[in-house]
């Protein structure tokens, strides 16, 4: 019993001293930067973040509302763009509360902004608003499908409680 002692301490110190070693050197994770995209994966959502705009006379998902966006008041619009459940989601942040009255507080589903356009579902809280596109992206074999409303409601409650802890 006693020519076993020596090797089982060595191996618990020696055990002892590695873990000391990797906890000294864990990496801690930064904060995230991107609340929507972390608000969208709490959801238990397949999400991606895709790119981020200041132009959003070019680039707002709902290709109708372009035209408002223009003038000066809107400098420094930020538009982030996503893949949400293969659905294109985009967030906006206005630059000043009451702009863009037309996009009324509240959730919105199948949207069109002139009679004959795409329908879009929209979300707006306070400077923010979110954009959900009507249909998801094109899927090979399946086709477009539309943007199932479960998902939707799963989009705007992430968004809203995103929104929540956003200046």
């Amino acid at each position: 019993m006693k020519s076993l002692l020596a090797p089982v301490v060595s191996g618990i110190a020696v055990a002892g001293i590695l873990y000391g070693l990797l906890c000294a050197a864990e990496r801690r994770l930064p904060e995230s930067q991107d609340p929507w995209l972390d608000a969208f994966l709490a959801q238990g959502m397949k999400a991606e973040f895709r790119s981020q705009s200041s132009e959003p006379q070019n680039q707002a998902l709902p290709s109708d509302l372009r035209p408002r966006f223009e003038g000066a008041s809107f400098a420094g619009t930020q538009l982030r763009n996503y893949l949400v459940q293969n659905t294109s989601v985009q967030v906006v942040r206005l630059p000043a509360p009451g702009l863009l009255p037309e996009v009324p507080e509240g959730r919105k589903t199948d949207v069109r902004y002139k009679p004959q356009s795409n329908p879009v579902h929209v979300c707006r809280s306070g400077r923010w608003i979110l954009f959900v596109a009507a249909a998801g992206k094109w899927i090979p074999i399946v086709g477009q499908m539309k943007t199932p409303l479960k998902d939707v409601d799963q989009m705007f409650d992430a968004f809203e409680e995103a929104a929540k802890r956003s200046p």
